[in-house]
């Protein structure tokens, strides 16, 4: 035996189930509200495991501890990291890494910091040639990639105040 109840209740689910179909395809979102509906998302990624591991897959983390302040010209305090590349034995792709980060206007390898008139300029230590932000550009995927570092003023014209600073960026790969 069946009550209202449960007859009722299995047709305001058969009910549901036809207005999520039907929301999805015909109505519109502020429709769904007058029939006690929500909107229903989903979102996601799906990517193939790189082949490549740069720096063992950690955080690469610089420090230039104190620097002079009246000392900063472009050459002093230069860092520099080595980044271990490891990859897959039947990885044969060429290997391109990009650093993405904020630039300085006018000077596309210096990483803007959060202290006024003060940035840190990025070189491959392997070659000296500067890396500008945001653009890939190819490494040797069977060796270790060598950053080099260093703080600099933005404008000599502008004063560098003291204080701790920091930048941020994110080291993106890519095979072709």
């Amino acid at each position: 035996m069946h009550s209202a109840l449960t007859v009722g209740l299995k047709g305001r689910v058969w009910g549901l189930l036809l207005l999520a179909l039907l929301s999805s395809a015909v109505l519109p979102k502020k429709a769904l509200a007058n029939f006690g509906g929500l909107a229903l998302s989903f979102s996601g990624r799906v990517f193939a495991p790189a082949p490549c591991k740069i720096n063992n897959d950690e955080t690469i983390s610089i420090s230039f501890e104190k620097i002079g302040i009246d000392k900063i010209d472009g050459k002093n305090y230069a860092v520099i990291k080595t980044l271990p590349i490891t990859c897959d034995a039947g990885t044969l792709a060429p290997l391109q890494l990009q650093i993405q980060g904020e630039s300085v206007i006018g000077k596309a390898n210096v990483l803007q910091t959060n202290r006024d008139n003060l940035g840190i300029a990025l070189y491959n230590a392997g070659n000296n040639r500067a890396i500008s932000l945001n653009q890939f550009f190819d490494v040797n995927r069977s060796a270790s990639f060598l950053l080099k570092v260093i703080p600099v003023k933005i404008s000599d014209s502008a004063p560098l105040s003291e204080g701790s600073f920091v930048a941020n960026a994110t080291v993106v790969s890519r095979y072709n």
